[in-house]
């Protein structure tokens, strides 16, 4: 049992250091997304966390994302990922807290420390202005790559009668997205 316990509470802050990894390269992403439609970086970058975090964007630049379709669309799935992350981070706090035990705290709160210890490093080591600099490179590469990817094929094919430009668009969007993550499903 007691093996059992140390091993949910460490796997509960595992998971949480993992959710904060990825929510926070979501928030990079949609900031490149920003700046992909013609926002400067510091504005993307300050709108896209205020985006994802939910804590509102109510600046004279908020005007540049809602006067904006496409921008809007980018702000409406930013707002809504980052409603799914904060309760995934939510309940695994809970899960963390809910599996502490008294008998062996301090034993858990060690390994708690060392675990946020790590974090704590990874976050600091990738706001070093090189490492920025080059997960950013590596996301518009990505996102710009994707974009020209879908472009090509939408320019190359003709529209089929039964569908509308738009849903021709997102057929290609869809088969661009199964060839990047592959076909094949797998259990959990």
């Amino acid at each position: 049992v007691k093996y059992k316990l140390l091993s949910n509470t460490v796997l509960s802050i595992i998971l949480i250091i993992i959710v904060i990894i990825i929510y926070i390269i979501a928030i990079k992403i949609y900031s490149v997304l920003l700046q992909i439609t013609g926002l400067p970086e510091n504005i993307a970058n300050y709108q896209g966390i205020s985006l994802f975090t939910n804590c509102g964007y109510t600046t004279s630049e908020s005007e540049t994302i809602t006067n904006n379709k496409f921008r809007r669309r980018i702000s409406l799935a930013c707002m809504i990922t980052g409603n799914f992350f904060s309760v995934i981070i939510v309940s695994l706090i809970v899960s963390m807290i809910s599996s502490f035990s008294l008998e062996h705290e301090k034993q858990t709160y060690i390994i708690c420390l060392v675990i946020v210890g790590v974090f704590l490093s990874i976050i600091i080591f990738t706001q070093l202005k090189p490492i920025k600099n080059l997960i950013s490179k590596l996301i518009q590469g990505f996102v710009k790559h994707f974009i020209n990817d879908v472009k090509e094929k939408a320019l190359g094919q003709k529209v089929i009668s039964s569908l509308t430009a738009s849903q021709m668009v997102v057929k290609i969007v869809k088969e661009e997205l199964v060839e990047l993550f592959g076909e094949e499903t797998r259990p959990l």
